[in-house]
C-alpha cells in the first residue's frame, strides 16, 4: 500500500507556510481471519506464525517498510496468541494446543502466567504430537516461536474509559452475539 503524506515547512519569523508536493511512504497491510475452532489452537497458531511470516518478508522485501496487521484471530487476549503477538516469541509446550486461543475456558494459571517454575511444571502437563507441532510451528522439532516484528496493539493509542478497557488496554468486547462477547478482533 502507498501512502501520500503533505509535508510543511514554516519558515522561521513568518506566519506563511509552504507546501511541498506530497512524499509517498510504503506500508504492508495485512489482514487475516483465522479459523474458529477452540479445540484447533494448533491450527490457529500456524495460521498466524505464516501470516506473520510472511508480513515479515514483504516488510523486508521492501526495505523494512512499517507492517500494519489485523483481523479476526478468534483469540482473547489472555490467550497464548496473543502472547506471541505481543512478546515476539511463545513457548508452545507450556501451553494447551486445545487453549491456545483462549476460547475454551482459560484455566487461572494461563490467564496471569506466574513464575518460571510454574511454567516448567506445566511444560510437562502439554503433550503435543508431530502433526501438531507441525501445524503450529511448521517443523515437529520446532517447540519455541519467534517472529522479528515488533507488534503495538492500535487500541492502546486510542484514548477509552477504563470501564470498557482490559488490564492489557484492549477493548472488553470486539464481538458480541448470543454465544459470547469478547475482544478477538485487533489491529497492531
Amino acid at each position: 500500500m502507498q501512502m501520500n503524506e503533505n509535508q510543511s515547512e514554516t519558515g522561521l519569523g513568518t506566519e506563511a507556510s509552504k507546501t511541498t508536493s506530497p512524499k509517498r511512504r510504503n506500508l504492508v497491510v495485512g489482514n487475516i481471519h483465522v479459523l474458529f475452532n477452540p479445540n484447533r489452537g494448533d491450527i490457529k497458531l500456524g495460521q498466524v506464525r505464516i501470516f506473520l511470516e510472511r508480513a515479515h518478508k514483504l516488510s523486508q522485501e521492501w526495505g523494512n517498510i512499517p507492517v500494519i496487521i489485523g483481523g479476526d484471530l478468534n483469540s482473547l487476549p489472555q490467550s497464548a496468541i496473543y502472547q506471541f503477538l505481543t512478546a515476539s516469541e511463545l513457548e508452545i509446550l507450556l501451553h494447551d494446543r486445545r487453549n491456545i486461543s483462549g476460547q475454551l475456558e482459560c484455566p487461572p494459571q494461563q490467564k496471569d502466567l506466574k513464575s518460571r517454575d510454574e511454567n516448567v511444571a506445566r511444560s510437562l502437563m502439554y503433550r503435543w504430537s508431530d502433526e501438531e507441532l507441525r501445524l503450529a510451528a511448521g517443523n515437529e522439532a520446532l517447540t519455541h516461536l519467534q517472529h522479528d516484528l515488533k507488534l503495538y496493539s492500535a487500541y492502546l493509542g486510542v484514548p477509552g474509559s477504563r470501564r470498557l478497557r482490559d488490564s492489557r488496554g484492549e477493548p472488553l468486547a470486539t464481538s458480541y452475539h448470543s454465544k459470547f462477547m469478547g475482544t478477538v478482533d485487533y489491529i497492531w
